[in-house]
């Protein structure tokens, strides 16, 4: 065998630098195995002991998707979560609170709007911008207005223009957080644990979900209800419990009356059930929504019906379809948190198409593709960029199920897909931005950076050059590293977002806590 090997040897002189390289790495590989996993006592234990560890991991993985990740997600929302995103990154948030607050004090509801279609109403400057305030306020319906009216109330708001962030956003952090939860739940119910487990890790991480989950805007409401009924709908069509069927027949009205694209939540469930051939139920929850609409016009009805027709054919008038609005959805998160192009956003989307390609339910695409088209037909140009926040969700279980399916079954396109995503598009959309004040030099961040990802992706392709068994198994562990590496990244960036974002690190210094009433 010895002469063997050293005639192989002498041989290398012979071959080109591929084919040597090719023999060195059999070699490397060979040498590891017989070193991991030789027959010694201690290979045997370190083997016994991975995999006893990967088995309490498999019996506590559900542990992991209801408590961990969801209160990792907790405490990264609650973040500097009064300065990020800054003081009035959409005035909306304020809105909502004043009209919630005048509400539950028993009058009309107040607050700001930019519509023309209202009396003229009083002028005012309050920390530092101009608001128009009118009454009764039919911007919204008043559902989610009184959750956060009710929580600037609880904070001890003595008058309306006295409710502050620190109380008005606990709301959408506690619907973000139980968000998390549902992505979890819904991973798993669409295809399987671990799918449920990235998806979750996804959403309780990505800087622009975490952010904007901080928001007193109704779509965080939003997301939750709509989350929460698909999932029990799917319950239901498994277990025939009717408690998950009044859950959705509870949501369904709730959503409307959070707000009108809510109209959406009882459209998904109902076609949901027609597939899964329950049209009696599928007209039970279509009633729910249609007694959700009356609410809302008995509502307008009892304040100023003539004002409440012209308030909501303004909304629905002002804007235009406009091909911007298919780019905005497509590319970019949120205009609130980041001012360039969102490559986890494009990512989220090819990984989208590829399960609904690979999923024959078609769950995901429905859910987003329905939402999707009442966001264009009821905003047109999209100037509203939180009008997407619930299709985060299905873009984060779809990209679960991307990078699982790459953990379990290397493909080299999908590979290269994935690595065109986050390579070219994460790296220069945020990652790059990001460290440069840790490295202290831009460039050689950007260097440093796409080295390590480029090194990392190299080690996956040997399976594609070896095709082997243990080949398949460090291509695997690599990907969960890169993921993993993605995952911790996602952390600093929200925990150091004041110092690490330059867009955020700018408008800090117009927080709210440097103005004074006027």
């Amino acid at each position: 065998m010895k002469k063997n090997f050293r005639t192989k040897h002498r041989s290398l002189i012979n071959l080109n630098i591929i084919n040597k390289l090719r023999i060195y790495l059999i070699l490397l590989i060979n040498f590891i195995d017989n070193r991991v996993f030789g027959e010694d006592y201690t290979s045997k234990s370190i083997y016994g002991l991975t995999r006893s560890t990967l088995e309490l991991f498999s019996r506590h993985i559900d542990k992991i998707g209801y408590l961990l990740i969801p209160i990792f997600a907790l405490a990264l929302r609650l973040n500097n979560y009064t300065i990020i995103p800054v003081h009035n990154a959409t005035a909306d948030e304020y809105a909502f609170a004043w009209a919630g607050w005048s509400l539950l004090h028993g009058k009309k509801p107040v607050a700001w709007t930019g519509l023309p279609v209202y009396p003229e109403g009083q002028l005012i400057i309050w920390r530092g911008n101009r608001y128009r305030i009118v009454s009764p306020w039919f911007d919204h319906p008043p559902l989610f207005a009184l959750i956060i009216g009710f929580a600037s109330i609880v904070g001890g708001a003595p008058t309306m223009f006295d409710c502050a962030l620190e109380y008005m956003r606990l709301p959408p952090i506690i619907f973000g957080t139980l968000s998390t939860v549902l992505v979890y739940l819904l991973g798993s119910q669409f295809y399987k644990k671990s799918i449920g487990i990235i998806a979750a890790m996804f959403y309780a991480t990505v800087p622009v979900i975490v952010i904007t989950n901080r928001l007193a805007v109704a779509e965080n409401m939003l997301t939750f209800l709509l989350l929460l009924a698909i999932y029990s709908t799917l319950r239901y069509t498994e277990t025939i419990e009717t408690k998950y069927l009044w859950i959705v027949l509870i949501c369904a009205p709730i959503a409307i009356l959070t707000k009108l694209i809510g109209l959406s939540v009882t459209i998904i469930v109902v076609i949901i059930l027609i597939s899964h051939n329950y049209r009696k139920e599928s007209v039970y929850i279509f009633l729910s929504g249609i007694f959700g609409i009356i609410i809302y016009l008995m509502y307008g009805f009892s304040l100023d019906w003539n004002l409440f027709v012209a308030v909501n054919t303004a909304q629905g008038e002002r804007f235009t379809i406009h091909y911007k609005l298919f780019f905005d959805i497509l590319t970019r998160g949120s205009s609130i948190t980041y001012s360039w192009i969102d490559g986890w956003v494009i990512f989220g989307w090819i990984s989208l198409a590829y399960s609904t390609i690979k999923d024959k339910k078609q769950i995901l695409s429905i859910g987003a593709g329905i939402y999707l088209i009442t966001v264009i037909f009821s905003s047109g140009f999209f100037a509203y960029y939180w009008y997407v926040f619930p299709l985060f969700p299905f873009l984060c279980i779809a990209c679960g199920k991307y990078i699982n399916d790459l953990m379990e079954h290397p493909n080299l396109v999908l590979f290269f897909i994935f690595f065109i995503s986050a390579w070219l598009l994460i790296l220069v959309g945020i990652y790059s931005e990001t460290y440069h004040p840790i490295v202290g030099n831009r460039a050689m961040s950007i260097l440093i950076i796409r080295g390590i990802f480029s090194g990392v992706f190299g080690v996956y392709i040997l399976h594609f050059i070896f095709r082997g068994r243990r080949t398949k198994v460090i291509s695997s562990a690599t990907l969960v590293c890169l993921f993993l590496t993605y995952i911790a990244l996602n952390t600093f960036i929200v925990i150091f977002a004041q110092d690490t974002l330059p867009l955020l690190a700018e408008l800090s210094r117009y927080t709210y806590q440097g103005y004074e009433r006027r």
